[in-house]
């Protein structure tokens, strides 16, 4: 009898079960990674029997490749069950990219537990309906259980934690595959080589400062010269952000083409920077209101599966987004947490816009600091990374166009260094200070 027999179609993810076990076929030492994988968390016999086999060939410290697995499923009566050596090679080249195996793992994981819920429920069912109180006693106490027996089990010993490390402290020049350059040198310094993958940077500013000018142009640069990158504008539509990106590179103001300024020069640079943007793979933009970081993390998360692992993940800004919490503080802070979760869950830098509160405008040096970040304690704790932008010339009109990106919490750059920039206010662009001081 079915395990599920309230049930129309237990929940699992086809699709992902494919993707968790082509990874560990491509890339065998995942298996051992995720040891907290068992087979029973496979709702498709095929891969519990692959995934058996491959931690079954790596405990016993046998080569684990294509030809070892199809083998040894050969060996168990297996290989045709599952559809031959051309299953295998299917799981294996439809899988995007082995690096998310970890997303994989945890969809698989989630969709078990949702399975066992379930099944204890239709228990509790069968009891509550059935005759003698300790039936239902007896269903009820294994609620705990159940609860124990589908968390993950994540604990590592150090050793293996030493393994990770060991090759970039041999190796100091592989700490750059960890690193996604923001093309801005001098802030790239102050962060210790960019931003890094698996970590929430919060960049902090007064409307009006600049602040989605910077993401774009982040954006721009990351996915031209790096990688993916998927962008949530909540304050800007996707053709604003598009527009905004292309005037930048064809060094023309966006008023003046609204107000039908541009000469034919002007305006074939920014046909073709639309048209080199159009053509572009890897830069994706939601507009879409409202929306949960757990609505972010799923669609990054499809992402890439479809495009590989992504390079930077872009967010403006915070408070727009529609997660809840009992007031404004908590709610910030449960944004802040869910982009922090997002960055480790996909190892891909997250760059989020946060506004500043009023007190700012108020103080002699109007350099923000954590104290001015509105709704501050719980977005400054989930940040790796908080920095402040700012522009004199938007208190004083006399004052040279210079931007300021300071760094007010740094857990592995340096706390209160600060990078200086010309910024381009008819562009909407940052570039070095030379563009203002030509020497």
């Amino acid at each position: 009898m079915s395990a599920y027999p309230e049930i129309r179609g237990a929940p699992y993810d086809a699709q992902a079960e494919r993707a968790l076990v082509g990874a560990a076929l491509i890339d065998p030492a995942l298996a051992g990674e995720l040891r907290w994988v068992s087979p029973e968390m496979f709702y498709l016999q095929q891969h519990r029997w692959v995934w058996e086999t491959v931690a079954g060939l790596q405990a016993s410290s046998q080569a684990v490749d294509f030809v070892t697995v199809t083998s040894a499923l050969e060996g168990r009566g297996k290989l045709e069950e599952i559809g031959g050596a051309a299953y295998l090679v299917r799981l294996m080249t439809e899988t995007p990219n082995s690096a998310y195996a970890e997303s994989y793992a945890r969809i698989v994981a989630r969709e078990h537990q949702r399975r066992r819920a379930l099944e204890y429920a239709a228990a509790v069912a069968r009891a509550a309906y059935g005759d003698g109180e300790s039936a239902l006693d007896a269903v009820l106490a294994r609620g705990p259980e159940l609860a124990a027996a589908s968390a993950p089990d994540h604990l590592a010993p150090s050793g293996e934690i030493a393994e990770d490390i060991w090759p970039y402290i041999v190796e100091p020049e592989r700490l750059g595959e960890r690193m996604v350059s923001t093309g801005l040198s001098a802030w790239d310094e102050t962060l210790g080589g960019g931003l890094e993958r698996g970590t929430a940077t919060f960049v902090m500013a007064r409307p009006a400062m600049g602040k989605t000018a910077l993401l774009c142009q982040l954006s721009d640069f990351v996915s031209r010269y790096t990688g993916p990158v998927a962008f949530f504008s909540k304050e800007m539509n996707a053709r604003q952000i598009l527009l905004r990106m292309a005037a930048r590179r064809a060094r023309v103001s966006v008023l003046a083409w609204r107000q039908r300024r541009l000469d034919d020069e002007a305006r074939g640079r920014l046909l073709s920077e639309i048209g080199e943007l159009a053509s572009r793979q890897t830069l994706w933009i939601d507009d879409s209101t409202p929306q949960t970081t757990d609505e972010v993390r799923a669609a990054c998360e499809r992402l890439a599966r479809q495009a590989g692992p992504l390079a930077l993940v872009v967010a403006d800004h915070l408070r727009l987004f529609a997660d809840r919490a009992e007031n404004e503080n908590k709610r910030a802070g449960a944004i802040a947490w869910g982009f922090k979760c997002l960055a480790k869950a996909l190892d891909v830098p997250v760059l989020a816009a946060a506004q500043l509160n009023r007190g700012v405008e108020v103080q002699g040096d109007k350099r923000p600091d954590l104290k001015d970040l509105r709704d501050s304690g719980e977005i400054e704790e989930n940040a790796d990374t908080v920095t402040a932008l700012y522009r004199e010339s938007y208190y004083n009109t006399k004052a040279d166009c210079i931007a300021e990106l300071i760094n007010r919490k740094a857990r592995e750059g340096e706390r209160n260094a600060r990078a200086q920039f010309a910024f381009i206010a008819e562009h909407m662009s940052f570039e070095p200070l030379s563009r203002l001081r030509p020497s």
